[in-house]
Formats: C-alpha cells, structure tokens, sequence
C-alpha cells in the first residue's frame, strides 16, 4: 500500500515540474509548516539557484532582507490584507547577489485547500517582453487587416498603396515608408505613395534606377535589407541626414510575384524593429506584391474593355465612313465626268468656263474629303510598292519647311541603313504631311520639329496602342513637337473622324483618321506619348517589307496605244456605267457594258467579239470586283483588268498591301484619267 502511494506521489510531483515548467514561473506553497517553493526548471532558471539549494531554502530567504517576514503569521497577514488575483511587484535576491524583479500573483486558498495560498512569480522583464510581443502581434494583424481592405477597396493603385504606408507608419512606429512600382520597360522604380515625415512622392527619391542606391539595390538583389543600426550601414547614402532625424532602422523588402519583381517597399524607424516586426514586414511585402499585381490586372482589363468599346465603335464608324465615300464617290465621278466634258466643249473665251472651273475645283475637294474618309475606313484600293521612307522624307523636306512658319525649325535625322517597307507613296507622303501640319497646329508657332527614322526590333507593350502588331522588324518614324501636348481624354479619341481640338472652321478633324487608315492598312500601328505642357511624339511603325514584294508600278502611257480595244464594263451604278462608257468610245475602244454579274459571266460566255480589258467596280452584290475579274479569266485567260473605286465589300477586310494583280482606278476619275489608265493597261499587254 505504502508503494502504492509513494508511487502516486512521484507521478504527481512529475506532472507538476512539467507544468511549472511550461508556465516559466516561480510557484510558492503557504501552507501550516510554512512557505515552501515547488521546484521546477524555470525557477533554477529565474533564481539561480539548483534544485538540491531550494529544496532546502525558505522562500522568505529569497525576499530582499527589508521585506522579509519574520514568520508564517506575518506572510499571511500580509497576503491576507492584498488584493487577490492583483499582480504586483517584488524583487527577490538571485543566487549572485543581484535583484531581479518578479511580479507576483497570490491566490488564497479556499474551504478544503490543502494550502493556506498559492503566490506564483514571473520575471517582470520576460512579462514585459510578452507584453510588447502580443502588442506588436495585435498591431501586426490590424496592419494585415488594413492592407487586405485596401487591396478589395475600389479606387488607384496609387490609392490604395497610400493607405498601406498610411498603415505602416500607424502601427509599426516607422518614421515614413514608401512603396515603388518598377517600370520593366525603362527598369526604374516609380515612386508611388510616402506616408510618415515625408508625403511627397516627386523629389530625388521619383525615380530610382534599378541597381542603384539602397532602394535600387533592394530591387536588383531580389531581396530584403534589413538593419537596426542605420548609421554604419555602407548602404546609407546620407548618414549625417539618418543622425540628425536619429533614424535607428531600416527594411527594404522586393515586392515580387512568382519571378517578376513589381516594385519595393521600405521604412524607415527611429527605435529597432523587432524579430517579430522584421517577419511581419516579409508576410506585408507579399501582401502588397500581390496587390499591385492585382490592380495591374484590374487596369489592364479596363483598358482592354475600353480599346474594345473604342474598336467596336471605330468599326462602326469605318464602315459608316466607307459606304457613304463610296456611295459619294459615284455621283462624283458622274459629276466629274460630265464637268470635263463640258468644259472641253466651251470655247475657251466662253465665260462659262470659269464657273466649270468652280464646280471641278469644288469636286475636288470633295473627292480629298472621301479619299480621307475611305483611308480612315482602311476601305482604300491601293498599290503598294517597296519604299525607302528617308527617300520619301528628302524628297518631301522642302515642302514640310514650306508648311512650317518663319518661328519654327525642321530637325530631320533619317537612320542609316533604313529597311524598306511595303506602302503607298502616295499614301506615306500624306502620313508625313499630316503629322508635321498636326505638330505645326501644336505649338503656335515656336519651336523645333523632330522628325526621325530607324529600323527596330519590336516588342509590343501592353499599354502603348501596339498591343495587336506582331513582335518582329519594323521601321520606325518618329515626329516629335514641342506643343501645347494632349490630355488622356484627347487621346482616348485621337482617331476618331471628325474630333479635332481646334477652333471651328480650322480643321476638319480628318487628318489624324487618315493617318491611323493608311498605317493600319500597311500593317503597322502608331504610338502616341503626349502631356499636357509637354509636347507630343507619334510613332508610326510599319513592316519590314519581305524581300521581292510589291515592284514598282510602271509610269502612265500617253497616247493611244494598241490601237482600239473590246472593253467589258461592268458597273451597277447607272449614271456612272453610261459615262465611263462615254468617255472610252470617244477614245475609239468597243465597249459593252454590264450592270451585274450574271450578265458581266454571260458576256463573257457568249461574246463573239474578243474581251480585251474588264474593267469592274469593287462592290458588285454578292461577289467582288476581283471575284469576277477571276471568274472570267477562267473563260479568257489572257484578259485584263482595271479595278474601279478605292472601298472594297462592304464588311470585308482589303487585300494586303502589295497582293493586287491588277490596276487600280481610285473613284471619283475623270474621263482623262480613265482613258490614261486603258492606254497605260493596253500599252503593257502589248508590249508583252
């Protein structure tokens, strides 16, 4: 029996050093033979004494000899007389001699304790630690807890990285901090919010060049730096600044995700940044990496959803735009036309020759109105040959000096070796003439305009308006202004047709349309960087032409060549089918005509006279001018062809530039430029 409760006893002291042990404290039993302390590690740990030494000491005797107890009486008169449960301080006398200060909590026993009262003792400085730790742990989740509500909160980037600064200057006693965003494309950090002593986020401090400086180094490193003595950290630029503020600490983190770094993030403080402070910071710097990603993702589906919208609607408007040109483009050859014929009919004293005059000055004009809108459109027939672009530009300088005032310089620096690219002539010239008139509008009438050229390997970025070329070999031409610059809502509508910024009467809003049509049918794109205060540069970027592609048209034929000639015209438009056919009999030429395709194919089927030329509109119902031109050279192999109009189907894409196996005959023409077309189509196939 007696073995049986020593047994019991053992295991019970066993299970209570455990537990002592895991508290960390000083445990004291009050009971009637006095004041004995129950052993355990921590007790060795905070006294100093070893187990043997205190199983054989007082408690009293640990007590500073002033505040002893000169018996057991005394003891518990004294915790009697305390609060129970109410910590409160009291040194004891470690075994070196030294004092320690202990916090104790007395707890009297109750009817059928074993013990008059139990007083339990911590080290003061191990429970201040504790303390500053579950503060700095509730500081550390409330910081989580801010920047998670800033990441879901609507609102910028920019914002939302301002609350998180905001956040740690609050609740981790930085004296500021600051979040960069790297800019890949140019690798710089881009200061984006400051919160603390400093807010401002221009100065030096704006942009910090991956790799240099402590922030720049924090990005090319790809990880943290971290220090709690500013002063002899090599890293600190400017250590006379860090002791006159008395900065203590630094900690600069990556913000990376998966292997991209986005930006850094860093704060400076005036005390040490704890363990603890120092791996909440990396659990910070992950939450925030992730929300820039977020927000990035965020602006790039904006603008996504916006360039759709605007597509769509640029679509809408091309299409709208190509139909009525064409449409024009009709009546305005017959007017054309039968204005040619008149005035050719007048003697020329007569003095209605100046009012003819006046109607086929005004057509004209109109017809530059639809040849804009049809560029726009990309609904523009074109031949497209290889064209050397520096050629293009020094055979137009002195007329872009000509279009600029007496104030403004013309800086022209074309690249060496510059590649050919695939386009119009007439086309790339007006492209040119455009953008010097739109940079000479610009900067009311002082200054210099840039322009340049180079050949360059292309990667497009999201953002830049680039986004659907293909990476390869382009050639760049860059026209650079010192104006007035335009505000991102200008530029959402750069291109539309018809929006222009100057004052009524001064422009027709058709210049920059026309632009982005001719680009975007040679393939390429153009880029637009402009602020406001700050001038503008286009950058038009156009493919490489691939070797072989596109040879040059030969010059028109003067002349009757090849004698006359049996011409199928085909053209549903009644009035201009009767007067083309007009002007080719005049020119001695065999025409029959056809007003659709079934009987442009029966014609051809069952005419007894050869088919020398067809010359078809584009829009032809359902088949297409060059459908048909196919069709029927399935039955004469040897005929050619003329195309007429500048739109092709309705709804259909255009050729490639350089594609065309035929002639183009761009509408609204005259009856000098039809007749110089059939001699130059005639002079070719007879010489062949």
């Amino acid at each position: 029996m007696s073995q049986h409760l020593d047994d019991r006893s053992e295991i019970q002291a066993f299970v209570t050093e455990t537990l002592l042990d895991d508290v960390g404290a000083i445990v004291v039993r009050v009971d009637s033979t006095g004041s004995r302390i129950i052993y355990g590690r921590s007790t060795e740990r905070i006294t100093g004494y070893n187990r043997r030494e205190l199983a054989s000491s007082n408690w009293l005797d640990l007590l500073l000899p002033e505040a002893r107890y000169p018996d057991l009486r005394a003891v518990m008169t004294k915790l009697q007389a305390s609060e129970s449960d109410r910590p409160h301080l009291q040194p004891i006398l470690m075994k070196s001699g030294e004092e320690r200060a202990i916090l104790w909590t007395n707890h009297l026993g109750g009817e059928g304790d074993p013990f008059l009262a139990l007083t339990v003792g911590i080290d003061d400085a191990e429970h201040q630690a504790v303390v500053r730790t579950l503060s700095e742990r509730g500081g550390h989740a409330l910081l989580a807890a801010e920047i998670a509500t800033a990441q879901v909160s609507s609102g910028t980037s920019r914002q939302m990285l301002t609350r998180v600064t905001d956040s740690l200057v609050r609740h981790l006693g930085a004296a500021f901090a600051r979040i960069w965003t790297l800019d890949s494309t140019r690798k710089v950090l881009e200061l984006q919010a400051s919160s603390g002593m400093y807010t401002h986020i221009d100065g030096g401090h704006a942009r910090v060049p991956v790799g240099q400086f402590k922030i720049g180094m924090v990005a090319a490193e790809r990880k943290p730096h971290l220090t709690n003595n500013v002063m002899i950290d090599p890293r600190v630029s400017n250590p006379e600044w860090a002791r006159k503020e008395g900065m203590v600490a630094f900690a600069g983190h990556p913000l990376i995700v998966g292997d991209e770094v986005v930006g850094v993030m860093a704060l400076f403080a005036r005390k040490p940044l704890s363990d603890a402070t120092l791996q909440a910071l990396g659990s910070v710097a992950d939450m925030v990496a992730l929300g820039i990603h977020r927000k990035s993702l965020e602006v790039r589906e904006k603008t996504l959803e916006e360039k759709l919208r605007q597509s769509q609607k640029m679509d809408a408007l091309g299409r709208l735009a190509g139909g009525v040109a064409h449409d024009f483009n009709n009546l305005l050859t017959v007017i054309m036309g039968y204005t040619e014929m008149l005035h050719a009919s007048l003697p020329s004293a007569d003095p209605r020759q100046a009012e003819m005059k006046q109607i086929m000055q005004a057509s004209e004009r109109a017809s530059s109105l639809t040849r804009q809108l049809l560029a726009f459109s990309r609904k523009r027939v074109v031949q497209a040959t290889r064209v050397d672009l520096n050629e293009v530009l020094r055979n137009l300088s002195q007329m872009l000096q000509r279009l600029l005032e007496d104030n403004l310089k013309l800086n022209v620096v074309l690249g060496p070796a510059l590649e050919k690219v695939l386009a119009d002539i007439g086309g790339l010239e007006q492209v040119v003439v455009n953008l010097v008139v739109n940079a000479r509008d610009a900067m009311g009438g002082a200054g210099t305009v840039r322009i340049s050229t180079s050949n360059v390997d292309l990667v497009p970025r999201a953002g830049s308006g680039l986004e659907d070329l293909a990476p390869g070999r382009y050639v760049e031409l860059s026209v650079q202004d010192e104006g007035c610059g335009m505000s991102p809502e200008v530029q959402a509508r750069l291109f539309e047709p018809f929006f222009t910024t100057k004052e009524r009467g001064k422009g027709t809003g058709l210049g920059l349309s026309t632009i982005h049509g001719i680009v975007r049918q040679c393939r390429g794109g153009i880029e637009v960087i402009s602020e406001v205060g700050k001038g503008s540069t286009f950058r038009v970027y156009l493919p490489v032409a691939p070797r072989g592609a596109g040879s040059q048209a030969p010059a028109v034929a003067s002349g009757r060549a090849g004698g006359a000639a049996h011409i199928l015209l085909v053209e549903d438009e009644p009035a201009v089918l009767q007067f083309a056919k007009v002007a080719l009999s005049g020119d001695g030429h065999h025409v029959q005509t056809a007003t659709s395709i079934a009987e442009a194919l029966e014609v051809a089927r069952t005419s007894k006279d050869p088919v020398d030329l067809v010359i078809t509109d584009c829009e032809l119902g359902d088949l297409t001018g060059r459908e048909l031109i196919h069709t029927i050279r399935r039955l004469r192999p040897s005929v050619k062809a003329i195309l007429m109009s500048g739109s092709p189907r309705r709804g259909e894409e255009p050729d490639p530039p350089g594609t065309l196996e035929d002639e183009v005959l761009e509408k609204p023409f005259s009856g000098a430029t039809l007749r110089a077309k059939v001699r130059s189509v005639l002079s070719r196939a007879h010489r062949q």
